[in-house]
């Protein structure tokens, strides 16, 4: 069974507010994708790019989407993985690198819990 931080990070991510919110939101977002590829990205280096603490981009985070900011990147990296599966040849341990993962097996784990079929089935059956 799927807990409530999964479910909502399969989801996808809510912009929904006044223009100061979708901005935060575009920002955080974009500063993800920037950074997608590397492994070593992570919670600290999102906060040093963004000029805001932890707690701040946590607190604006799980306020606007639900999630936390490791679902939240998390997420991320998911949504680009299956545009990588769907769109392109790439071995699935190829794709896990290139959206940030340094354990393939981790990575199908993962993206098995959070879409109940494993990367390769989902890329066959075209995403459905």
């Amino acid at each position: 069974m799927k807990g409530p931080e999964e479910e909502k990070a399969k989801a996808p991510l809510l912009h929904s507010g006044g223009n100061k919110e979708m901005e935060f939101l575009m920002q955080l977002e974009k500063a993800v994708e920037t950074h997608l590829g590397s492994q070593d990205f992570s919670i600290p280096d999102l906060c040093s790019e963004m000029g805001l603490s932890r707690s701040q981009i946590h607190r604006k985070l799980k306020k606007l989407t639900g999630v936390s900011t490791s679902a939240y990147i998390r997420s991320i990296r998911m949504q680009k993985a299956i545009e990588l599966l769907l769109d392109s040849t790439l071995p699935i341990s190829e794709i896990a690198f290139k959206v940030g993962f340094r354990d393939p097996s981790y990575f199908t784990r993962l993206f098995t819990k959070m879409y109940g079929v494993p990367p390769g089935e989902y890329r066959k059956g075209g995403g459905e």
